[in-house]
């Protein structure tokens, strides 16, 4: 129920209470005719209280919702990209083709119904690569080519096949959604260059205009009223065919916004672009009968997002999103994510707003080397230092294929035995309670992409010689105050490796060296194709020196770590993580 504190009726003539009503939107030329030709002050009355109804309910919609209640502000935020989406049952099972419409309704029923019940407060609905994921007006859609029964392939035949069944997918999940008391939102990726070289997936505004582009093999240059336009038109279309709580700006999914060297300068463009779709946005709002939110997805450290033009910050201040989402580019999960420059940045506002950092799939410590899946531990390790350092909420992206979280187990008779991971980090990834006192990790990686004018270090490889030191950071959330700690340094192929020995110090306590984690022959050398990525934290180098670490020495938030080196030969360190377990 909505309480309005207070009300004041001023009575105006006739003429202006019609000229606000249709300034509003609310009325056409043709009502406001017939209201002037009624004198009453019934009608009048009655008029006048629209017209209050509908600024309240645009303050109540900017406001992110009703004035007396606070808005949400935990929670998980999960998005599920347009390839996961088109597949038979979402997470498990790609389409089949045979299958009937009330089958892809059944999917779509069981992938809401499995998040239902976790954390999971938000599902955001990806719509467009560089095309749209749905038969739109605005933009192509995948299906949008010659001959689409030749050329439309891979899961943008899937999509093209389930709207053929007449199943809209996004309708479908949003009324899911809303049964199932999550809040559903569409998300919009801002400059995709998936698929940017075949003429049947790349959209024809970016193969048509070579001009518009920010580079030749790059995204859309925004500092082009044209490109500004197509973006908006495709949001307006987003608005009036889907009755969504939100809009997610992907800002992230890709930073080439501007041509290089005019990316920071244009930061006020990028302002003024979401001050545009935030009015949007309100009249959809009013449209619609209830608060529509807008997120925008920026990169995870203040200064490489404004160097993309980016500037999240301001767009909080001004109001203008109701979630800012700080994120990694790709790869690594950014687990130094700086949410204190961020809080301090911003400033005191006087509305509510949430900020929210998000998970990536991949894990990595120095760029080359291998990397890992998201697991269990590690999902806990990031959530609890994001938590810990402020963060309102977490986001995960590219989580959505159901089978990047099968890890095999070895049972005690000695068969295998896969077990699927994903329903575990949507039950705790929201909150601090559900994963402090459980096992986690806690990895040292480094901010992925930044704009070339602006250093980007990092801390790994790092070259250790005999008697010198390394010294490193690594952020924990809390402390534990149970359990054990252990430090795992992993180790590239060189000279004496197994036979090295080392001197360790966490905030400058000596660390007793225990068993290496793996074994000689574990590790498998990458093979130069594709991704080089391990299962386990025993195969993500060479050797994984172990090393505990006593918990009166580990501290709350970032833990200072040194390294020497006491053997003869120079040895590489690529993997650094502590992992702590009740």
């Amino acid at each position: 129920m909505m309480i309005i504190r207070e009300v004041k009726l001023v009575l105006v003539p006739g003429y202006a209470c019609c000229k606000l009503l249709k300034s509003s939107g609310m009325v056409t030329h043709q009502r406001v005719s017939a209201i002037n030709s009624r004198s009453t002050i019934r009608v009048l009355l009655f008029n006048i209280l629209i017209v209050a109804s509908c600024l309240l309910a645009v303050d109540v919609a900017r406001a992110g919702g009703k004035k007396n209640e606070p808005r949400l502000k935990t929670g998980l935020m999960f998005n599920e990209a347009a390839d996961g989406l088109s597949a038979f049952v979402p997470f498990k099972k790609p389409f089949d083709q045979s299958a009937s419409k009330e089958k892809i309704l059944e999917g779509y029923r069981e992938f809401i119904e499995y998040l239902a019940g976790t954390q999971v407060t938000h599902l955001l609905l990806n719509v467009n690569y560089q095309r749209a994921c749905f038969p739109s007006q605005a933009w192509d859609s995948y299906w949008d080519v010659d001959d689409p029964e030749k050329n439309v392939t891979t899961w943008h035949r899937s999509m093209w096949q389930i709207f053929r069944k007449g199943v809209d997918p996004y309708s479908v999940c949003i009324d899911l959604c809303r049964e199932k008391k999550i809040s559903p939102w569409a998300s919009m990726r801002m400059n995709d260059t998936h698929y940017i070289n075949d003429p049947h997936k790349a959209n024809s505004f970016w193969q048509q205009h070579p001009e518009y582009r920010s580079a030749p093999k790059s995204g859309l240059n925004y500092a082009l009223p044209e490109v500004r336009e197509h973006h908006l038109s495709l949001i307006r279309e987003i608005f009036e065919r889907y009755d969504i709580d939100g809009l997610e700006l992907d800002w992230v999914r890709f930073c080439h916004h501007f041509k290089p060297n005019e990316q920071e300068a244009n930061c006020n463009i990028l302002t003024q672009f979401m001050a545009d779709v935030r009015q949007i946005a309100d009249k959809a709002a009013l449209k619609r009968g209830h608060p529509i939110q807008i997120a925008a997805r920026v990169p995870a450290v203040p200064r490489f997002a404004r160097g993309f033009g980016l500037d999240g910050s301001t767009w909080v201040q001004k109001k203008l999103v109701d979630i800012l989402i700080v994120s990694s580019i790709w790869m690594p999960a950014d687990r130094d994510t700086p949410i204190e420059q961020w809080r301090k940045l911003i400033g005191p506002v006087e509305h509510e707003y949430s900020l929210t950092a998000s998970m990536g799939l991949w894990v990595k410590c120095a760029p080359g080397r291998v990397c890992m899946r998201n697991n269990l531990e590690s999902a806990r390790g990031f959530a609890a230092n994001m938590l810990h350092r402020g963060a309102d909420q977490i986001y995960l992206f590219n989580h959505f294929n159901y089978s990047d979280f099968n890890y095999p187990k070895t049972l005690p008779d000695g068969s295998k035995q896969v077990t699927n991971i994903l329903r575990q980090i949507l039950n705790e990834s929201a909150s601090l309670e559900t994963v402090v006192n459980k096992p986690r990790r806690h990895i040292l990686t480094y901010h992925d992409t930044a704009p070339p004018h602006k250093k980007n270090l990092k801390p790994l490889p790092a070259i250790l010689k005999t008697n010198g030191t390394a010294s490193f950071r690594i952020y924990i959330g809390p402390k534990a105050v149970s359990g054990k700690a252990i430090l795992r340094v992993g180790l590239d192929e060189s000279k004496g490796l197994w036979k090295s020995r080392f001197e360790l110090k966490v905030n400058n306590m000596i660390c007793s060296q225990i068993e290496n984690l793996n074994e000689p022959g574990q590790y498998k050398p990458h093979n130069g194709k594709g991704f080089h990525y391990a299962w386990k934290v025993a195969q993500v180098a060479p050797r994984v020196a172990q090393f505990e670490v006593p918990l009166s020495a580990i501290w709350d938030g970032y833990n200072d770590i040194e390294i020497s080196l006491k053997t003869a030969d120079t040895q590489m360190i690529s993997w650094l993580e502590l992992y702590l377990v009740p």
